[in-house]
């Protein structure tokens, strides 16, 4: 897993979730979040990149009790704060298999059957990212 592009180029291309760079380099979430773009095939970090007008980050502080924020009909990529509680390769896996959703275009509220399949298709992605 050799990493294709940098932290910078992350913001640059709108992809960071967080105005300071450094902000979340010292989170588990941020570190996973870090890794996972870094590395992904440029093919797929592309359709993510495309698609950055469809969805919203939200990787809320863990002593945050709730928040509302409007979403403009986006997705929201929701990262759970007990994620910084996990062993890194977990967090690590979530950040990926989430992705992984984004790139293959998969839709949301599907029937139980398109919803397995659509699992097993993230699966498989993130294996072929080597996670």
């Amino acid at each position: 897993m050799e990493k294709q592009r940098d932290l910078y180029k992350l913001a640059d291309d709108g992809l960071w979730p967080w105005f300071n760079l450094d902000k979340g380099l010292d989170t588990r979430r941020g570190d996973a979040l870090h890794l996972v773009l870094t590395i992904m095939p440029e093919e797929h970090y592309q359709i993510i990149k495309s698609k950055i007008e469809d969805f919203q980050w939200y990787l809320p502080h863990e002593d945050m009790g709730g928040e509302i924020f409007p979403t403009f009909s986006k997705c929201v990529l929701y990262l759970s704060p007990l994620l910084e509680k996990k062993a890194k390769d977990i967090s690590v896996a979530v950040v990926a298999y989430e992705l992984a959703h984004l790139t293959l275009g998969h839709k949301l509220l599907t029937s139980s059957e398109a919803d397995k399949k659509q699992e097993k298709e993230a699966d498989q992605r993130v294996c072929e990212w080597g996670f």
